[in-house]
């Protein structure tokens, strides 16, 4: 009987093994594993900088072929020169995409050169009697940036703005600021100036207008192949950043982003005043460049007491309207040497010690030149009225 109990209990014990392997086979064949899918892993450096985005207006946009970045930034003759460096230099070995920065005298430049290993670095050069004299590169910057090109320079003398690929960039190119040491020996090492102006885009050509309070950028996110946007905003006088636990995740990214400047406005008043700024200063270059180009058409010139003429046309005498032309023509020079001494004069005091021998040189130059080119004004102007009232 006892052997007959166990054979039935040892029965039942395969008969519930049996049914429970299979259920679970039927429970794995109707639930499969679901696939692990690997969530991407944002850029630290982006998180970092995300963080800290700065407050910036940015007052207006416009999308143009990068072939045409100049056209569409408006700053005051004074802040300087911004071009390429086959133009500037008409060298046409220069890299195609190198650019230079010329200060507001004329007589130094910060420019991107090739270096001895082939590759894109900063340089600058001071020119002496007409002349640019040697190129040093600029030394400090860093070494984990590559290919540093558009440079600007602040007013200061001693703030650098540039553009540079490396491992401190977001992506492509990316601003950074960096400043001269007070003995004019090298610069610190350059800072990312972060977000919204840098992304994982290509992102350069930082200007400041320090005369409109106005600024400019290019970048070419979320632009075609071929095309950049330039954004013209508000430089703050104290940087102030976003509350992001106030905003959340989501606003703050897409004012990191620049997706839309009017979100940048808030009630409007600040914005249009830049916007009135920066349209009485395109106003006013176009007036320069329109008197410039009529220079040589329009002019008073009195004959005598009853008798005062305009434009050339009014000359009776073919002698004395090429004099005419030769008097408007030094009157030019007179009134483009004045100009040029008082930048000189102005940039003296915070010039370097070697700036300041090559400036006191060209003052001195300049001075001397200004009686010879006014006496021969003078001579002119009497000659043609001799002729006229004849």
């Amino acid at each position: 009987m006892m052997i007959r109990r166990i054979s039935i209990l040892t029965i039942l014990l395969l008969v519930i093994y049996h049914a429970d392997m299979t259920a679970q086979k039927r429970k794995s064949v109707r639930q499969p594993k679901k696939p692990v899918v690997e969530q991407p892993v944002e850029n630290p450096m982006l998180t970092q900088m995300l963080e800290a985005t700065q407050q910036i207006v940015f007052i207006d946009s416009v999308v143009v072929e990068t072939d045409s970045l100049l056209a569409a930034i408006t700053v005051d003759p004074e802040v300087g020169l911004l071009d390429r460096c086959r133009h500037f230099f008409n060298a046409s070995n220069a890299p195609a995409e190198a650019w230079v920065f010329c200060n507001e005298m004329g007589n130094k430049c910060y420019y991107a050169g090739l270096d001895n290993d082939s590759t894109i670095h900063l340089f600058t050069a001071d020119k002496i009697d007409g002349q640019w004299g040697e190129a040093a590169r600029l030394s400090g910057l860093g070494d984990n940036l590559r290919h540093a090109n558009y440079p600007f320079m602040m007013a200061d003398g001693q703030t650098l703005y540039f553009a540079a690929k490396g491992e401190e960039s977001l992506g492509g190119y990316d601003i950074f600021v960096s400043r001269q040491s007070d003995d004019n020996a090298h610069f610190f090492k350059a800072e990312n100036i972060g977000m919204p102006f840098n992304s994982e885009a290509n992102d350069y050509l930082y200007v400041i207008d320090e005369f409109t309070g106005i600024g400019y950028f290019a970048t070419d996110r979320r632009q075609p192949q071929g095309y950049a946007c330039i954004y013209c905003f508000i430089p703050p006088a104290v940087r102030h950043t976003y509350d992001q636990d106030a905003l959340g995740d989501s606003r703050l990214r897409s004012l990191a982003a620049i997706n839309s400047i009017a979100d940048t406005w808030g009630n409007g008043v600040e914005r249009n005043d830049a916007l009135q700024r920066k349209e009485a200063m395109t106003r006013r270059i176009e007036l320069q460049k329109t008197a410039t180009a009529d220079g040589a058409d329009t002019f008073t010139f009195v004959i005598n007491d009853s008798k005062t003429y305009t434009t050339m046309a009014q000359f009776r005498n073919a002698n004395s309207r090429q004099l005419m032309e030769k008097l408007l023509k030094t009157r030019q020079t007179i009134a483009a040497i004045e100009s040029e001494l008082d930048k000189r004069r102005a940039y003296f005091h915070k010039a370097t010690a070697k700036e300041r021998e090559s400036i006191r040189q060209e003052i001195v130059k300049a001075e001397t030149s200004l009686p010879l080119l006014s006496e021969e004004a003078h001579s002119l102007e009497k000659q043609i009225r001799f002729i006229e009232n004849q």
